[in-house]
C-alpha cells in the first residue's frame, strides 16, 4: 500500500481530502494512486465548531478493498466509516462532536471508570472549542 505523510497547520481539510483521490506525477513517470493518508492538524472543523488540539491530531485515512473509506484516530481510539473520505472524516467529526459534550463536559459522577478516562484525554488533549455562527 503506497502511504503518504501530510502536515498541515491549517484547518482545511476540504481540501485535503480532495487532493487524495488525484494522482500524482514525478518527472514523465505518473504514480500509483496514493491509498493511505497520515494527515496531521492543529485544528479539525466540525460543522460549525473548530477543535484546536495542544499537539496536532493525527488522522489515518484509507480506502478498504470493498471501496469504504476508513478514518482512523489514535488519540479518540475511533474508526469511522464513509463512502467518501470526506464522509469517513465527518463521521468522526460528529464522533468527537458527541464525545465532546458527553463526557468531556459530563461531571465525573455521571461517567463510568472507562469515560472518566477518556475525559482526561480529551480535556489534557483539546486546547480550545470555537463555536461558529
Amino acid at each position: 500500500m503506497t502511504a503518504a505523510n501530510i502536515s498541515y497547520q491549517a484547518t482545511n481539510i476540504g481540501a485535503v481530502i480532495a487532493s487524495m483521490e488525484q494522482r500524482f506525477s514525478v518527472s514523465d513517470k505518473v504514480c500509483k494512486p496514493i491509498q493511505k493518508f497520515l494527515i496531521k492538524l492543529d485544528a479539525l472543523p466540525c460543522g460549525r465548531t473548530v477543535f484546536r488540539f495542544d499537539h496536532q491530531i493525527e488522522l489515518v485515512i484509507y480506502q478498504e478493498s470493498d471501496g469504504m473509506w476508513i478514518c482512523e484516530s489514535e488519540l479518540l481510539s475511533s474508526l469511522t466509516y464513509g463512502d467518501t473520505p470526506t464522509h469517513a472524516v465527518q463521521a468522526l467529526c460528529d464522533e468527537l462532536a458527541v464525545l465532546w459534550k458527553e463526557i468531556a463536559m459530563s461531571p465525573d459522577d455521571n461517567l463510568t471508570p472507562d469515560a472518566q478516562r477518556l475525559k482526561i484525554i480529551l480535556l489534557s488533549s483539546v486546547k480550545a472549542v470555537e463555536k461558529g455562527k
